[in-house]
């Protein structure tokens, strides 16, 4: 039995927002195509991680498709809680939050992208 999952209200293209959303909505092409990336590159782990931000997997996610996509930050934060990660805002007021997912090194976005390459 699936589950259904939420995209949290206020959540636009621009991150997560305050009060009434003034962002655009999304684009179910793009969406796919970043689920896709995340269910074949990221790994969940047990716990938030502090370490990188929606703001920074953004933009590992464009070097990985060799900048040949723009993605917005809400587009990656609803792709992450599609994907079924969890996540905590950085701030209460804060349009970026962390997840559970585990680190990506430079190393790894180096082989993520060469692998990309190839296909």
């Amino acid at each position: 039995m699936k589950h259904k999952i939420k995209i949290p209200e206020g959540l636009t293209m621009e991150g997560l927002e305050i009060g009434l959303p003034k962002g655009k909505p999304f684009e179910v092409d793009t969406l796919e195509r970043i689920i896709e990336f995340i269910n074949t590159h990221f790994k969940p782990r047990g716990s938030i991680s502090y370490y990188q931000n929606s703001l920074d997997l953004k933009c590992i996610v464009e070097r990985c498709f060799d900048n040949e996509i723009r993605i917005s930050n809400g587009e990656l934060i609803a792709a992450m809680i599609l994907c079924g990660y969890k996540y905590v805002r950085i701030t209460p007021k804060s349009k970026n939050c962390h997840f559970n997912v585990c680190r990506i090194s430079k190393k790894k976005e180096r082989a993520i992208t060469s692998q990309m390459a190839l296909e």
